[in-house]
This record gives C-alpha cells, structure tokens and sequence, in this order.
C-alpha cells in the first residue's frame, strides 16, 4: 500500500487515506445508525407483544 501511495504523491495526485476509528464498538455511521434502528425495531415489536398480551390478543 505505501507503494501505491508514494506514486500517488510523486505524480502529484491528490489522496486521503481514511483511517478506522472505533468499528469494533460499532461507532462507523452506516453501522450505528443500522444497528440503533434494530434496536428501535425490536424495542417496538416488544412493545406490541406486551400490549397484545394484555389484550388477550394471540401473537402469530
């Protein structure tokens, strides 16, 4: 890779090399945002199952 980017610089192109920063605690933003919405999801089927139940509303 270190190649590949000292003939970037000696050919005078521009480039950003992107480092990680938190992917293991699920900090990129694709994964946090998917991953809080799963959260979201189950958190309201729960609520639902909980609210059929005191209804006396058979789950499928």
């Amino acid at each position: 890779m270190a190649a590949f980017y000292d003939r970037l610089k000696k050919n005078g192109v521009n480039y950003v090399v992107r480092q990680e920063h938190g992917t293991d605690i699920d900090a990129a933003c694709g994964q946090l945002r998917s991953n809080t919405l799963k959260k979201d999801r189950e958190a309201a089927r729960a609520r639902i199952a909980a609210a059929k139940a005191k209804a006396g509303i058979k789950a499928r």
